[in-house]
């Protein structure tokens, strides 16, 4: 099931012999055979590798770019807050039931200081697998950020007395 594309070839020397593709859902798996006895062993063992692939691991989502991974203080901008966003996603392969073997930490400053433009790095989200970093993404804001004026500046001074 979901089998999309393959290669096959057979030598005396190296048997029957499949290179596959297979997607079932957001997972593509890639199986190869080399030496089986003939053509329908080699069908099945790939279907069985396809089979034994989708049924023990998936893809999962660590990061994702749509959804903020927090919210940042902002100084002298017309708005007290403002969210980050990773500038990519990242997901892994991992094998159902380990999914504990990934941590997601996340190093912010205190406060952006306005102005800040849309795209500008604030930040970075650094993903661990077993205590070993293995990805570190920028954090972004994904909107402008304008500095207050000091009209409106001198307007909060004054609401907050």
């Amino acid at each position: 099931q979901g089998c999309d594309g393959g290669k096959t070839g057979s030598t005396n020397e190296a048997g029957c012999c499949l290179a596959a593709t297979a997607k079932r859902a957001d997972m593509r798996l890639v199986g190869v055979i080399v030496g089986a006895k003939d053509s329908k062993t080699r069908f099945n063992e790939c279907s069985s590798l396809f089979n034994y692939g989708f049924a023990n691991f998936s893809i999962t989502k660590l990061v994702e770019t749509q959804n903020p991974i927090a919210s940042v203080n902002v100084s002298k901008g017309k708005v007290s807050q403002t969210q980050v966003f990773a500038e990519e996603s990242f997901s892994a392969l991992l094998k159902k039931g380990e999914e504990e073997n990934y941590k997601i930490e996340t190093s912010l400053p205190n406060f952006v200081k306005a102005p800040a433009k849309c795209g500008q790095s604030v930040g970075k989200v650094m993903i661990y697998k077993d205590g070993v970093l293995v990805k570190e993404i920028n954090l972004i804001v994904k909107q402008d950020v304008q500095k207050m004026s000091l009209m409106e500046t001198i307007e909060k001074i004054g609401e907050k007395w």
